[in-house]
């Protein structure tokens, strides 16, 4: 039995699915199936039972679930007490970001703590995934919507609104602002109707009464990029995902209102993660997200406690 063998079993058990435990583990369905195959080889038991809805677990997996992760606590445990004696050896730490946070964070975070005690490799993703790679022991820690993030210990970084991204000839007739009952108007390609973003605009238009034309579901920001810049459609992003392509004058903003799409965005860690590590990445990463907010460019604003 080994400790990924474990970490796989988690996954699965999150996402109550093959598909979905190999996005959250990063690897491919048939490598997870055959890793938690020989798990359950090894035990002598079955861990999960499959259907056409995807997988829940057994008696027996219900049971492996607390000791699995008590399992990955101690063998964390370990590694971090044994980290002082890797002589000149810089800690490791996974950090997880959503491609929002990564655009902005990321290039400065990275070379700012190139000299410190720790050697941080970014992994992006969308924040419901993060949060749970960071549960399940897969992340160290991970920048994600406050929405995602609930019953983890989380540090509240700042303030984002949502907005109307298109190109420019397609949002004219707007000044800065636009009311959500009038993006109706507009063809949209948002993320599929699992995603936490998605679901905070469905349920708003839903409360409001306003029937969305939705024209795509794109979940890949490259190819929805792409789009947005080559086709007569928009979409409802958080402002900082296209900032450079705002700069440059390829696609253009407006704020949503009437009512505001507002949402936090934290650092969740991990349980296991020492104190000091926190400390450390949160002294590197507040002084960056407060120029982000002082720039203007990227719409964050403070969080709640410190307006």
């Amino acid at each position: 039995m080994l400790l990924t063998q474990l970490r796989y079993f988690l996954a699965v058990a999150r996402a109550s699915s093959m598909i979905g435990g190999g996005r959250l583990a990063n690897i491919s369905q048939p490598a997870l199936s055959y890793q938690i195959k020989q798990l359950e080889d090894y035990l002598d038991v079955r861990l999960f039972d499959r259907h056409s809805r995807g997988v829940t677990l057994t008696p027996a997996g219900n049971a492996l679930v607390d000791e699995a992760e008590a399992i990955l606590a101690r063998a964390n445990s370990i590694k971090v007490k044994l980290q002082p004696f890797r002589a000149g050896a810089r800690q490791p730490l996974r950090l997880g970001m959503t491609p929002t946070a990564g655009r902005a964070i990321a290039p400065e975070l990275l070379s700012r703590m190139a000299a410190s005690s720790l050697n941080v490799s970014v992994h992006q993703n969308f924040s419901e995934d993060l949060c749970n790679l960071v549960r399940t022991s897969g992340l160290d820690m991970a920048i994600c919507s406050a929405l995602e993030a609930r019953g983890t210990d989380a540090v509240t970084l700042y303030g984002e609104d949502l907005f109307l991204v298109g190109q420019p000839e397609l949002l004219s007739g707007h000044d800065r602002e636009i009311a959500f009952r009038t993006v109706s108007d507009f063809r949209l390609v948002l993320d599929g109707p699992d995603h936490g973003l998605r679901r905070i605009v469905d349920a708003l238009a839903a409360q409001e009464e306003v029937g969305l034309d939705i024209a795509m579901e794109v979940e890949a920001i490259n190819l929805k990029r792409e789009i947005l810049t080559q086709q007569p459609v928009c979409s409802i992003v958080p402002l900082g995902l296209f900032i450079n392509e705002i700069r440059r004058g390829e696609l253009s903003a407006l704020r949503i209102v009437e009512p505001t799409i507002s949402r936090s965005v934290q650092l969740i860690a991990s349980k296991f993660l020492a104190e000091e590590v926190l400390e450390e990445v949160l002294s590197f990463l507040r002084p960056i997200v407060a120029s982000c907010i002082e720039d203007g460019m990227t719409g964050w604003y403070p969080p709640p406690q410190d307006l």
